[in-house]
């Protein structure tokens, strides 16, 4: 939980403390259970290990390590809140959430995110903890805290460490990089402010001590406590049983509050591209001309009208105020331009900050990197000129795609005369509310500016 913590250093854990120890962790655990039933169905099926581990760490098959020496530094409530920290990474699926994110980094921001809720819900952490940078962040996911996370400077967290185990009592513990989210070394000093993340399911191996069971670890190979289950899956159900477990009490609505991982975000190239596909293929009868002879016309008598078609039309629109960096508006007009030029589609290009400083038709045969030079300019964000340019186009736009964080007043009414679909490509959810509620919204991931 990247909080610093006096450790005892080097040799075996005494069998009396670990036995004090575990008879303190049950009393804690039930008491928990007790008076938050929010955690009744994960901390069940958890167990407690002591070892040299700095401060604590969960393991993805449900495992929970304690160091000693941390955790004879806190109070009980605080060891409570702990337990709920450690139980809370597993049923809101931080592991199987991470996909390619820095470890280090991600552990922190779901640190974070947890650690709010816990707050909210009356659970007192021990002091140094982690949360949110700033206040109006109190109510984001870990993905949105990842996004405003300080970059580490001396690089990712590795592979998930193989060449030791939380569990060893030999004062090495292993890497605990990757997925554990750091550097916990043998001499029980995490780096503070490390984030305790998830290890990796564990393996099979001759009993520890410290195991809650008393029997000194699990050495029955039946494989209960190895990789071989679905673990995202087996965490996915008991997070349902959380939360229906945690209706109607007090501290249930603010644990719950991130049972609902948001919805995976969408690079803005996939949302450019089926935009315009949707456009392309909703075009066909639209209209009919004598220019062309429908086939039911016979060589003589009357002459039929043919049905023909209008080119699909899209405009894209992009904030440049710093929503996007440089490198990100370039790529996303190259792919506008390509993927308009596939699709047949004709394309209107505005780029905006609180002025519309270019907005053009793109002709097919456009090179991307003459428009490099010219969508460079930052600073506030509007849209309501951007969108006046769209609506004086003289298009006919089957969709209008704005890529935005949305942090900026909207024109009345939202979307502009000439438009059928307004599409939001989201960067972040920080304005999300300020969106119009008659856009479809799509969070879209993008490289963040440098």
């Amino acid at each position: 939980m990247g909080v610093a913590a006096a450790m005892t250093t080097g040799g075996a854990i005494p069998p009396e403390v670990v036995s004090a120890l575990m008879t303190r962790v049950t009393r804690v655990k039930n008491a928990i259970m007790w008076r938050h039933p929010f955690y009744l169905p994960v901390l069940a099926q958890c167990r407690i290990k002591i070892a040299r581990v700095g401060t604590a760490c969960v393991t993805q098959c449900g495992t929970i390590y304690l160091d000693p020496g941390f955790c004879g530094g806190i109070t009980d409530d605080e060891l409570a809140a702990v337990l709920a920290h450690e139980a809370s990474h597993l049923i809101y699926g931080h592991a199987e959430r991470r996909a390619n994110r820095e470890p280090r980094r991600w552990n922190r921001a779901g640190d974070r995110a947890i650690n709010a809720c816990l707050r909210e819900a009356g659970l007192g952490l021990p002091e140094g903890c982690l949360y949110p940078l700033d206040r109006d962040q109190e109510f984001w996911a870990a993905e949105d805290l990842y996004d405003v996370e300080p970059e580490d400077d001396e690089g990712g967290g590795g592979d998930p460490g193989d060449d030791g185990d939380p569990g060893d009592d030999d004062g090495e513990g292993g890497d605990g990089g990757g997925d554990g989210g750091g550097d916990r070394r043998g001499d029980g000093e995490p780096r503070v402010g490390e984030g305790c993340g998830v290890l990796p399911p564990e393996r099979n191996r001759p009993g520890k001590e410290g195991d809650d069971d008393g029997e000194g670890g699990d050495d029955s190979g039946d494989g209960r406590w190895t990789d071989g289950p679905d673990w995202n899956q087996h965490w996915r159900d008991v997070r349902a049983q959380c939360a229906n477990q945690g209706r109607g009490t007090g501290s249930g609505p603010a644990l719950r509050r991130l049972t609902d991982p948001p919805p995976t975000k969408v690079r803005w190239e996939t949302i450019l591209r089926n935009s315009m596909i949707q456009a392309a293929l909703a075009h066909g009868r639209d209209d009919t001309t004598f220019r062309r002879r429908n086939r039911r016309s016979g060589v003589d008598g009357p002459v039929f009208p043919a049905y023909c078609s209008y080119k699909a039309q899209v405009a894209v629109a992009i904030d440049t105020s710093g929503s996007m960096g440089e490198e990100a508006v370039q790529e996303a007009v190259s792919n506008a331009i390509t993927i308009a030029r596939v699709c047949g589609v004709r394309l209107f290009l505005v780029a905006h900050t609180t002025r519309a400083y270019y907005a053009e038709w793109i002709a097919p045969n456009v090179q991307a990197r003459k428009l490099d030079e010219i969508l460079t300019e930052t600073g506030g964000t509007c849209c309501r000129e951007a969108y006046d340019k769209i609506a004086k186009s003289g298009g006919k736009f089957d969709a209008l795609v704005h890529l935005t964080d949305g942090e900026m007043s909207w024109p009345d009414p939202p979307k502009p005369r000439n438009v059928k679909k307004l599409v939001i490509g989201l960067l972040g959810v920080k304005a999300r509310d300020w969106v119009p509620k008659v856009a479809t919204v799509i969070e879209a991931e993008c490289p963040r500016p440098r």
